[in-house]
């Protein structure tokens, strides 16, 4: 349609203008822009304090390799090592918390926690020391984002997500707690995990 209109009988000014007005109505966007679009927010006026994490709640969730230069010095100080993955914020910190935050599901720990190498110097600030270093207890939460599984289609996958989330674990194989499938370990627990329910 595009090029109809540059062959079609009008001025060029008017073939540009009209070709312009296509390109800006014709553009992908993202999830976010969309729905601040759809709900009226303006783009330009949201807050420039919040910022969103992503969270991946899927069942294999993929990991990143170290380097190939750590890899190898690895290798030379410990050939029986299988430790090949870069540490990240579900399969390492969550699972290495310290004691005081045991009972917290991952959802609060990876929207109040920052991870920093050094404490901090302000006495204010609430932290929490632990094998890697200190978590840090924001003063705003992040903005928690994850793929979000539809509960009929994808009732394992939807329950899963909920239990990762909201059930504190120390390993991702106690999220089943004993039961065959996730959406009945969801139903026996569902009565503790409030905040789940009102997800």
């Amino acid at each position: 349609q595009v090029f109809d209109n540059i062959a079609s009988n009008k001025s060029l000014s008017s073939r540009l203008w009209n070709v312009a007005l296509r390109g800006l109505n014709n553009r992908e966007t993202g999830a976010l822009e969309a729905a601040d679009t759809l709900l009226g927010l303006s783009l330009y006026g949201t807050d420039p304090q919040t910022t969103i994490r992503w969270i991946d709640v899927s069942k294999v969730r993929g990991r990143r390799l170290k380097t190939k230069f750590e890899i190898e010095l690895m290798n030379d100080e410990n050939p029986q090592s299988t430790d090949l993955f870069l540490p990240s914020w579900i399969d390492t910190y969550y699972v290495a918390r310290p004691t005081p935050l045991s009972s917290m599901c991952l959802y609060d720990f990876m929207r109040w926690f920052d991870l920093a190498r050094q404490k901090p110097k302000n006495k204010k600030t609430e932290f929490h020391e632990f094998q890697y270093g200190f978590l840090i207890k924001r003063t705003r939460p992040y903005l928690i984002n994850h793929r979000k599984y539809n509960a009929r289609q994808q009732t394992e996958n939807y329950f899963h997500s909920l239990l990762l989330l909201f059930l504190p674990w120390e390993h991702s194989d106690e999220l089943l707690q004993g039961h065959s499938t996730y959406a009945e370990s969801f139903q026996s627990c569902k009565d503790l995990l409030l905040e789940a329910n009102k997800y």
